[in-house]
């Protein structure tokens, strides 16, 4: 399954996980903007904040935090189809100063964060390999405030 196929039915964020209705007729995409907001309102990103993103997707988060706050986001995925379109989107935004889109596996990371956020699925990762990777990311990344969102 490629780009076109999740673009049909995950409205224009590509956002691949829950979404935030705070109306009972709010569009997706207003809800999806609601769950980026309140993942950045529990992590209290400050100017110039160093933020890493592991499981970027389709670079949605990227672009909301990148056009909305003064940090700095590195962004990490394993998929070459993500890769290319949230790089193309981030692109297009004019976001490259701000924010970098890698393929890059978590276990190779090496550099401190001030904030890491990773998206996690109960359906896909079962709970034994979301607590190893939690761990190994606090050991690895020197993680200072940690926030997942399903």
């Amino acid at each position: 399954m490629g780009n076109d196929f999740f673009s049909l039915w995950l409205h224009k964020t590509l956002t691949y996980s829950s979404a935030i209705f705070e109306e009972p007729k709010q569009e997706l995409f207003a809800a999806q903007n609601n769950k980026y907001q309140k993942l950045i309102d529990l992590l209290k990103p400050s100017n110039g904040s160093k933020i890493l993103e592991i499981g970027c997707g389709w670079g949605g988060f990227a672009e909301y935090l990148g056009t909305n706050y003064d940090v700095k986001l590195d962004c990490i995925t394993i998929s070459q189809k993500q890769f290319e379109f949230a790089k193309e989107r981030i692109h297009k935004c004019g976001l490259n100063e701000k924010v970098s889109i890698k393929i890059k596996d978590y276990r190779d990371l090496k550099e401190k964060y001030d904030i890491t956020c990773f998206w996690y699925d109960p359906n896909i990762q079962p709970k034994k390999e979301y607590n190893k990777r939690l761990k190994h990311f606090i050991k690895v990344c020197k993680i200072e405030k940690v926030s997942y969102i399903e």
